[in-house]
């Protein structure tokens, strides 16, 4: 028995519209990124890294790519969001070789204002222009 979003999908295209689900298509966004990235480590596989920064963590999405591509190496993450931060916590409690750091990293040592999206990753410590506050609120 067919569900009602399965006919209304088959109706549409029927039409000549394609639906996707904004999720959807974040997340094969997402996954075509990472590919693009595997594909740069290639070279650098022989040099026997063991340790990796990985500055402005957010929530560990680049960590769980090293991870995967360098398994035995160690990832410092630092991401200075307190939110953010216990999600990526959270995301490799069980991972020892993934070291969560609440902490921004800088040329200085002090205090500075973080300029907080609501798209996480588009958080910074530089002011955000006019255009990035318009695409990432």
């Amino acid at each position: 028995m067919r569900t009602f979003k399965s006919l209304l999908h088959r109706a549409l295209n029927a039409l000549g519209i394609e639906v996707r689900f904004l999720s959807n298509l974040r997340a094969q966004q997402m996954r075509d990124r990472d590919e693009r990235w595997r594909q740069h480590f290639g070279p650098i596989h022989g040099y026997g890294i063991h340790t990796i920064l990985d500055i402005g963590a957010n929530e560990g999405q680049f960590a769980a790519m090293m991870r995967a591509e360098f398994p035995e190496a160690r990832v410092y993450s630092f991401e200075p969001l307190p939110e953010i931060f216990a999600k990526l916590k959270a995301k490799f409690a069980n991972d020892e070789r993934v070291v969560p750091v609440n902490l921004a990293l800088g040329e200085t040592a002090g205090f500075a204002v973080m300029q907080q999206s609501a798209f996480s990753p588009s958080s910074s410590l530089l002011p955000m222009a006019e255009l990035h506050k318009q695409e990432w609120p």
